[in-house]
């Protein structure tokens, strides 16, 4: 085990996978117990996860009181055998399941480490929530979680995380909604009931979903950055997809004041306007012939 100060060690116990961690970290880890024998550990540069027991050196052969099971009862003796064989056989099927959990998230053709880093890079403003978030997702299973600021910011917020693609899909479907309604030449009412009612409801799928729209976005430019450019090309394109742009949330702005111009139009052209009723002409009165 080779002394660097380098963030290149992993691990994995409990089905999680923890990294990246310098050499001292990890040895730390392994000195107050959370590190055991029966782990997975991985480095930059190793072919395959290999046992921390496997590390010489990493993993104390004696563990500190605190981690030690307690004392067997003095009635015990006659179980102890079938105990060591359970615990033997927990030890094998936990390796197991944290060996396939590991396998499951070790990247084939890039090094892990730098795959963290960068989505952190692509991130960057206030990376540490969407990494939370992110986490607590994947933690729960689920696609949801919350975010303020997309719920109350909307597409603004897309733009201005550069998610030019979700942005463009959000204007066209409220444009085809809101045409559609007034093709329909919908009352007044009714169509101020419909625009109250999309707005209140993406709103909420932005507060619930915005997060995972994020991800997804995330996820799909590293891998377009990472397959149509060469590795010393990819952190400038990085720059360039990745981070904030204040310039996009004007440019959607003036997007969407396009779109309700148009909205405009489309209102004028297909909403017939009433015309007036013509009073009759009233008959004219007979004159009586002069006596």
């Amino acid at each position: 085990m080779n002394t660097n100060n380098t963030a290149s060690w992993w691990y994995a116990s409990n089905n999680q996978k923890r990294g990246p961690f310098t050499e001292a970290g990890l040895r730390e880890l392994a000195q107050s117990g959370q590190i055991r024998a029966h782990d997975w550990v991985w480095q930059r540069g190793m072919d395959d996860w290999v046992l921390a027991s496997s590390i010489e050196g990493l993993v104390p052969e004696n563990l500190p009181a605190a981690f030690m099971p307690p004392a067997l009862p003095v009635d015990a003796d006659a179980a102890q055998a079938h105990s060591h064989e359970y615990a033997q056989e927990q030890a094998q099927e936990h390796s197991q399941a944290a060996w396939h959990s590991a396998q499951a998230h070790v990247p084939q053709e890039a090094d892990m480490s730098e795959a963290a880093m960068q989505v952190d890079a692509l991130i960057g403003v206030n990376q540490p929530f969407y990494a939370r978030q992110w986490q607590i997702a994947e933690r729960n299973n689920l696609s949801i979680s919350w975010n303020w600021a997309a719920l109350f910011l909307g597409v603004f917020w897309m733009a201005y995380r550069k998610m030019y693609l979700p942005c463009i899909v959000f204007v066209a479907t409220t444009l085809g909604i809101v045409g559609g309604a007034i093709a329909l030449q919908l009352p007044a009412p009714t169509m101020h009931a419909l625009l109250e009612t999309l707005q209140i409801a993406f709103a909420v799928l932005f507060g619930l979903y915005g997060n995972w729209v994020y991800r997804w976005h995330v996820q799909r430019t590293l891998k377009r950055i990472n397959t149509h450019y060469s590795p010393e090309d990819v952190p400038p394109q990085i720059a360039r997809w990745g981070g904030v742009s204040f310039p996009s949330v004007l440019a959607i702005a003036l997007l969407i004041l396009l779109a309700t111009m148009l909205m405009g139009t489309m209102l004028s052209t297909f909403v017939d306007v009433p015309e007036q009723a013509v009073q009759p002409a009233q008959p004219a009165q007979a004159v009586a012939p002069a006596k």
